[in-house]
C-alpha cells in the first residue's frame, strides 16, 4: 500500500517514482493519491496487473483514460475519483484512440465541479464492453444518467446517490428531462440481462407531478435480472394507483429477493396526509361558520318561518362539507389499501428469497458433490496439519520445560521489560542505514497481546523507517523531539506494567494449551485465518525458536484455508456446508494423538526467574573462579569474556527473531496474517440502511395515518363552541329561602343536566336524593318552551311529593332549574356547557342564602344515575365536612349499571344483583378504563365491614386511589374547587373524561373512594348523541370520531402546558361575576352583621340575574 501526496511542482517526480517501482518489480495493490494529475496515468497503468484499489482525491486534468483506457483488463480494480476534483482548462481527450481500452471493475465517481457529468460522457464514448461491472455515482440525480442507459444495461450493480436537494429542485430536474425521456430510460434499463443491484435513494417523487413509482413497477415487470433494488425517497408520495402498478410487477417476478423498505416515503406520505387533513378540516370549519352566519342573519322572532331561507342557502355549503368529510374518509381507506399492497409486496419478496435460498442450496449441494473427492483430500491434509501443529507445539513445550529454550521460560511481564527487543527511540537510529521494519514492530509480542497503537500520523505504529525529511509525507510538521516523546510514552506505558512486579506464577504456555484444546472442540475453524493468527501471536511471545518451528505448518494451514475459500467462491456454497464434507471424512482425535506424545513435566513457577536476576545470581553466588578466570566447572571459556558472550547470544537471538519475522511477512499471501502500512478511511459505496419491514405493516400504517390526522386536526385548533352559548338562558326555578334553615356543617348539591326526553330519569334521581339540586335542561329548537316548562314543573312536583312521603321530619328537597334553548337544528348536545351552567347556578343559589361558599359542596353526576338510599345521609353527616371541605379531597362515589330497568337502592340489594350477574361496575365490560381505578373489590371488602350502617365507619374505611388516564368517576368535592368543563366537548364521548383530567391535574391525581354508598344506572337506550358518533359506519361517523380524537389530543396538550379549559364568553362572564360576588361578600361580612339566615334583599345588588 502506498499513499502519495504532491504539490504542483513534483507531480512528474511522483509519476517517475511509480514507474521505478513497477520496473523494480514492486507492484502495489493499493494506492491513495492526493493532488495528482493526468501525468501519472501511464505510471498507474504499470501497476494495473496487481492494483486492487485506487483512490484519487483532488485529481486534476484529463481522467478519461483512467475511466476506460486501461491497456489490459482490470476486473478486480476498485477506483474512486472525483472527490474535490480540480477543474482544468483543457478538455478531456479521447480515452481510447486505438479503440481498445478497459475500465475498472468497480468505479466510484464523485460529481465535484461537474466531473461526474464529464465522466459519464467519457464512458458513453465506449461502444464496446470495457469490463465495468459496478458503478457508483455520488452527487448526481439518476435522471442525469439518461444518456448513459446503454452503459447501465451492461452493469451488474448501479448505485446513484444524489446531493442534498429540495423537492422543488428534484421536480425541476424532472421537468427539464420530460416524462417521455424518463419513461424511455426505464424501458432501456429494463432490457438489461446483467443488472442485479439497483440503488436510487432520495430521487423518486410521486403525487400529481410524477409517477416514478409506477415506472419502477413497469421496469420490474419487464426486467428479470434485478435481485436487489432500493428506491426509498424522502420526496416519494405513495398513491394507491402507483402502488398497484408496483404490486403487479411481483405476480411473475421471482428474481427480486431484497426490496428496501419505504420508510422515508412512508414518513413523507404521512406528512402529506396530515397536511391534507388539516386543509379539509379548515374547509369544514369554514363552511360551518358560513352556515351559522346565514342563520344568524335571517333570525327573526316575529317570523315563524325564518329558517326557510337559510335552509335553502346552506345547501352548497352542506355539499362542500360532505365532500370534505368523504375525502377525509378516503384518505384513511387509501392508506389502508397502500399498506395492504405493500404488505403483499413484502410477502412476495420474502417468498422469492426463500425460494432463491432453496435453489442456491440445491445447486451448491450439486457442486459440492462434484468436488467431494477434492474436499476429502483437503480433509486429510487438514487432519495432517492439525497433527503436525499439535506435535510441534508439544515438542516446543517439552523443550521449554527442560529449559532448552530460555525464552520459553520467561514470564511475559519480564519479557516486555527489555528495550533491546524494540527499535531505538532515538532519531539517529531511525536515520541510519539499518532502519527497523514496520513488520518487525507489528509482530513484536506486545502488539500481539495488547495491540498498542500510538496515534502517529494516522499510522498504526508509533515510529517509521522513512528518512526524516521535511518533504516526507510521514514527517508532517512534527519534530524529532515529539516523536521521541511519543516513543518514550509508549515505553512508559509498557514498562509501567512491570514496575514493582515479581515473576508471574502463570504458565506462559497456558494460552497455547487453550488453543490446542480448541482443535478438538472447534475442529472446523482450525485452518481459519483468525485461528492461525492467534497461534502465531501466542508463539511469537514464547520465543523465536517456537515461531521458526511452526512457521511451515502455519503456511500449510493457510494454504488449505485459501483452497477452501476458492472452492466456496466457485460453488457459491456456505462455509458450513463445505466444512461438513471436509470434516466428515476422517475425524481428528486429539486425545488419541496426545496419548502418543511425550509427557510434559508440570509447570513450576519457582523455576521462572528474570534473566537479569539470573545473571546477577550467577556472578555473585557461584563458586570461586579458577586462576585462569574460567568457571570452576561446566565450562572452559574465560570469565572475562562472559559479558561479550551474553551480548553475542542476545544479538544472535535478535537476528533469528528478525529472520523469522521477515520470512513470515514474505508469506503474507498465505492469508494467516495480513498487514497494511496505511489504514485510511476510503469513501466507498454507501450501503442502504437495510431497515427491516415491520411485521405488522398494515396495522402500524393505519395507526400512523390516524395519528397524523388527529394531530393535524388538533393543530388547527378550530373546534366549535356550542351555538347556544351565545343565547340567553332562562332561570325557571330557584331555591326557596326556607332551604337555608339547615344546620349541617356541609351542604352537598346535586349538579346534573338533561334534555326533555330524560325527565323521568330526573324524577327518579331527585326522589332518591331528597336534597338540593341544580339542573340545566336543554330544549331543542323544535320544542316549545311553554310546554316544556309545564312538563318540567309537573315532574319536579311529583318528585317532591315522593320525597315527602318517604322522608320523616324536615324535608330539604329543593331544585334550581335553568333552561337552555337550542338555536340550530341538528346541533350537538352541549353537555359540558350545560354542566357549567348547572355548576355556576349551584354556587349562585348558595350565595343567595349564605355568606360564602365555605360549606358548599357538589355531587357531579349524570341524570341516568340513581343514588343509594343512604348517600344523602352519609354526605351530610358531620364526618363528611373534614375530608371534603377542610382537607379539600376529591371523593369518588362508586358507579354501577344494572342489566335491566330495576335498580337496587340499598347496598345489600346491589350486592345481590352483582352476585347474580345482573349488575356490575359501570362500563367495566366494554370500557374498563373509565371506572376500574375505583377498585371495586376493595369497595366491596370495605363496605361489608360497615354493613351495620354506621356512618362514621364509611368515612373511616375510605381508601386512597390514584388517577389513571381516561378515568371518569362521579365525585363529590368543594364547590369552589370544581374547575369548569371544556365546552368544546359536545355530544357523546370523552366529555366527562376531560373534566376529570382537569380535576386530577389540580389535585395531583389523588382521590378517595367512599365505601357503603353508590350510584346505579338502569338499562336505557342509546342517546341521539351516541348514534351520531358511533352509529352506522359512514363517512359522517368516521369524521365525528376523528374530530373527537383530535379535540381530545388538543385538550391534553393544552392541559399539559398548564392551560385552562376552553369556555364560552358567557360562561367566563358568569364565573367572573360570581368571583366578584364572593369577594364582595367577604369584604362586607362584618358590615352586614350576618345572621344564621342571611337577608336576601341585602345581596340583590351583588347577584347576576340571567
Amino acid at each position: 500500500t502506498l499513499k502519495l501526496s504532491s504539490t504542483d511542482n513534483d507531480r512528474f517526480s511522483l509519476a517517475g517514482f511509480l514507474t521505478l517501482l513497477a520496473n523494480a518489480g514492486i507492484l502495489l495493490e493499493r494506492i491513495v493519491g492526493d493532488n495528482l494529475d493526468a501525468s501519472c496515468n501511464n505510471a498507474l497503468f504499470a501497476h494495473g496487473m496487481s492494483l486492487k484499489e485506487l483512490v484519487l482525491n483532488k485529481f486534476s486534468g484529463d481522467a478519461g483514460s483512467l475511466l476506460c483506457g486501461w491497456p489490459h483488463p482490470v476486473p478486480t480494480l476498485s477506483m474512486t475519483i472525483g472527490a474535490d476534483y480540480i477543474c482544468s482548462d483543457s478538455a478531456w481527450s479521447n480515452p481510447n484512440p486505438s479503440g481498445i481500452g478497459y475500465s475498472p471493475g468497480n468505479l466510484t465517481i464523485y460529481n465535484f465541479n461537474n466531473v461526474g457529468v464529464t465522466a459519464m460522457g467519457a464512458l458513453c464514448s465506449c461502444t464496446y464492453e470495457t469490463g465495468l461491472k459496478k458503478l457508483t455515482v455520488h452527487d448526481m440525480h439518476y435522471l442525469q444518467l439518461l444518456a448513459t442507459a446503454p452503459i447501465l444495461t451492461r452493469l451488474e450493480s448501479c448505485h446513484v446517490y444524489p446531493s442534498s436537494c429540495s423537492l422543488v429542485a428534484t421536480l425541476a430536474i424532472q421537468k427539464s428531462m420530460g416524462h417521455s425521456r424518463i419513461e424511455a430510460f426505464w424501458i432501456a434499463l429494463a432490457q438489461s440481462k446483467t443488472l442485479c443491484v439497483l440503488q436510487l435513494p432520495d430521487q423518486l417523487t410521486g403525487g400529481t407531478d410524477s409517477d416514478d413509482l409506477a415506472m419502477v413497477g413497469r421496469f420490474l415487470k419487464s426486467n428479470r435480472s434485478v435481485r436487489r433494488i432500493g428506491f426509498d425517497s424522502q420526496f416519494l408520495l405513495l398513491k394507491v394507483e402507483d402502488v398497484k402498478v408496483l404490486r403487479s410487477a411481483f405476480y411473475g417476478n421471482k428474481k427480486v429477493t431484497d426490496l428496501e423498505y419505504l420508510s422515508k416515503a412512508r414518513s413523507f406520505t404521512m406528512k402529506e396526509v396530515g397536511n391534507e387533513t388539516q386543509r379539509l378540516w379548515k374547509e369544514v370549519t369554514h363552511c360551518k361558520a358560513e352556515i351559522k352566519r346565514l342563520f344568524r342573519a335571517a333570525y327573526s322572532k316575529y317570523n315563524p318561518r325564518w329558517r326557510d331561507g337559510p335552509n335553502q342557502k346552506k345547501l352548497p355549503w352542506v355539499e362542500r362539507i360532505r365532500v370534505a368529510k368523504r375525502r377525509i374518509g378516503e384518505i384513511q381507506r387509501h392508506q389502508k389499501k397502500i399498506a395492504a399492497l405493500l404488505n403483499e409486496i413484502q410477502q412476495c419478496v420474502s417468498s422469492n428469497k426463500i425460494e432463491q435460498a432453496t435453489n442456491d442450496e440445491r445447486k451448491a449441494n450439486e457442486r459440492i458433490v462434484r468436488r467431494e473427492d477434492q474436499l476429502e483430500k483437503l480433509g486429510e491434509k487438514k487432519k495432517k496439519f492439525a497433527t503436525n501443529l499439535v506435535t510441534k507445539l508439544n515438542k516446543a513445550k517439552l523443550r521449554g520445560r527442560q529449559q532448552k529454550s530460555a525464552k520459553t521460560q520467561l514470564p511475559r511481564s519480564t519479557y516486555y521489560g527489555s528495550q533491546n527487543l524494540w527499535p531505538s527511540n532515538k532519531p539517529s537510529s531511525r536515520q541510519n542505514g539499518t532502519p527497523h521494519s514496520f513488520y518487525q514492530h507489528y509482530n513484536d509480542p506486545y502488539y500481539a497481546r495488547h495491540h498498542y497503537y500510538p496515534a502517529f500520523y494516522n499510522s498504526p505504529y508509533g515510529y517509521n523507517h522513512f528518512n526524516n525529511n521535511s518533504n516526507d509525507w510521514m514527517s508532517g510538521t512534527e519534530n524529532n523531539d515529539d516523536r521521541e516523546a511519543e516513543t518514550n510514552a509508549a515505553w512508559g506505558c509498557m514498562l509501567s506494567e512491570t514496575d514493582g512486579m515479581t515473576c508471574e506464577p502463570d504458565d506462559p504456555w497456558s494460552n497455547v494449551d487453550a488453543l490446542i484444546q480448541q482443535v478438538d472442540s472447534d475442529y472446523g475453524s482450525v485452518v481459519s485465518p483468525e485461528y492461525l493468527a492467534l497461534i502465531h501471536e501466542e508463539c511469537a511471545e514464547l520465543g523465536p525458536d517456537v515461531v521458526e518451528n511452526i512457521r511451515g505448518t502455519l503456511d500449510d494451514g493457510a494454504t488449505i484455508s485459501d483452497k477452501l475459500d476458492e472452492i466456496g467462491a466457485n460453488t457459491n456454497a456456505p462455509p458450513e456446508m463445505i466444512n461438513d464434507v471436509v470434516d466428515r471424512a476422517d475425524q481428528f482425535d486429539l486425545a488419541a494423538l496426545e496419548s502418543t506424545l511425550a509427557d510434559i513435566p508440570e509447570f513450576e513457577s519457582g523455576d521462572i526467574i528474570d534473566a537479569d536476576d539470573a545473571v546477577g545470581m550467577y556472578a555473585g553466588a557461584g563458586p570461586r573462579d579458577l586462576d585462569d578466570g574460567g568457571p570452576s566447572s561446566g565450562g572452559s571459556r574465560h570469565a572475562v569474556l562472559a559479558g561479550a558472550r551474553r551480548r553475542a547470544k542476545a544479538r544472535k537471538a535478535r537476528r533469528l527473531m528478525s529472520r523469522v519475522r521477515e520470512d513470515t511477512n514474505r508469506r503474507l499471501q498465505t492469508g494467516y496474517r495480513r498487514v497494511d502500512l496505511i489504514t485510511g478511511k476510503l469513501q466507498g459505496v454507501q450501503k442502504p440502511s437495510g431497515n427491516m419491514w415491520p411485521s405488522d405493516l398494515v396495522k402500524s400504517w393505519v395507526e400512523e395515518t390516524q395519528i397524523r390526522q388527529i394531530k393535524a386536526i388538533a393543530k388547527c385548533n378550530l373546534f366549535d363552541l356550542p351555538d347556544v352559548s351565545s343565547q340567553p338562558t332562562f332561570l325557571l326555578k330557584q331555591w326557596s329561602p326556607d332551604s337555608c334553615l339547615s344546620t349541617n356543617d356541609i351542604e352537598v348539591v346535586l349538579v346534573t343536566q338533561c334534555s326533555l326526553d330524560r325527565l323521568q330519569n330526573l324524577k327518579a334521581q331527585l326522589t332518591y336524593w331528597t336534597g338540593k339540586a341544580s339542573i340545566a335542561i336543554y330544549l331543542k329548537p323544535s320544542e316549545c318552551r311553554v310546554d316544556a316548562e309545564l312538563q318540567i314543573m309537573s315532574i319536579i312536583g311529583e318528585a317532591r311529593n315522593d320525597v315527602e312521603e318517604t322522608c320523616d321530619g324536615h324535608v330539604q328537597f329543593d331544585v334550581a332549574i335553568t333552561l337552555v334553548e337550542g338555536c340550530i337544528y341538528d346541533e350537538a348536545y352541549p353537555i359540558n356547557y350545560l354542566r357549567n351552567i348547572a355548576l355556576l347556578e349551584a354556587r349562585r343559589q348558595h350565595l343567595r342564602l349564605n355568606a360564602s361558599l365555605d360549606k358548599s359542596a357538589v355531587l357531579l353526576v349524570d341524570v341516568d344515575f340513581r343514588p343509594s338510599d343512604n348517600l344523602f345521609k352519609v354526605l351530610h353527616s358531620r364526618y363528611a365536612a373534614k375530608p371534603i371541605l377542610n382537607e379539600r379531597q376529591v371523593v369518588v362515589c362508586p358507579a354501577f349499571e344494572s342489566a335491566n330497568e330495576t335498580c337496587a337502592n340499598s347496598l345489600a340489594g346491589l350486592k345481590k344483583l352483582v352476585d347474580e350477574g345482573q349488575a356490575e361496575g359501570f362500563h367495566l365490560s366494554h370500557f374498563p378504563q373509565g371506572h376500574s381505578p375505583t377498585q371495586f373489590e376493595s369497595f366491596w371488602g370495605k363496605s361489608m365491614q360497615c354493613s351495620n350502617g354506621n356512618v362514621s365507619g364509611f368515612w373511616r374505611e375510605a381508601y386512597q386511589i390514584k388517577y389513571e388516564k381516561l378515568f371518569e368517576p362521579y365525585v363529590i368535592m368543594a364547590s369552589a374547587d370544581v374547575p369548569l368543563c371544556d365546552e368544546r366537548f359536545q355530544g357523546y364521548g370523552l366529555n366527562k373524561v376531560s373534566h376529570l383530567a382537569t380535576i386530577a391535574s389540580q389535585k395531583g391525581g389523588n382521590f378517595i373512594v367512599l365505601p357503603g354508598v353508590f350510584l346505579v344506572a338502569p338499562a336505557h337506550g342509546r342517546s341521539e348523541s351516541w348514534a351520531k358518533r358511533y352509529g352506522t359506519q359512514s363517512d359522517e361517523t368516521d369524521f365525528n370520531q376523528l374530530s373527537l380524537k383530535g379535540l381530545y389530543y388538543n385538550f391534553t396538550k393544552n392541559l399539559e402546558s398548564g392551560g385552562e379549559p376552553v369556555t364560552s364568553a358567557s360562561t367566563r362572564l358568569q364565573h367572573t361575576l360570581l368571583l366578584e360576588q364572593v369577594k364582595w361578600l367577604k369584604e362586607n361580612h362584618d358590615k352586614c352583621n350576618l345572621a344564621p339566615k342571611y337577608p336576601i334583599n341585602d345581596l340583590k345588588k351583588g347577584v347576576f340575574c340571567y
